[in-house]
């Protein structure tokens, strides 16, 4: 969470790290202060996955 305050942009991965569960909330304190948020994904499946959890929208990565 602290990144996601502090930086424009962060990397989370690993397997059982929480996630969702950081998308969540990052999704959840940027809506209630106004923010405005872009969630991008390198793969379309993984874009959807965002998408279902938090509410809203992700895009997956374009080709470079």
């Amino acid at each position: 969470m602290r990144i996601a305050v502090q930086e424009r942009f962060g990397i989370v991965r690993g397997g059982g790290v929480g996630k969702t569960t950081i998308l969540k909330a990052v999704a959840r304190a940027c809506g209630a202060f106004g923010r405005t948020i872009h969630m991008m994904a390198l793969a379309g499946r993984a874009a959807v996955r965002i998408s279902e959890a938090t509410g809203s929208h992700a895009s997956p990565s374009p080709p470079s």
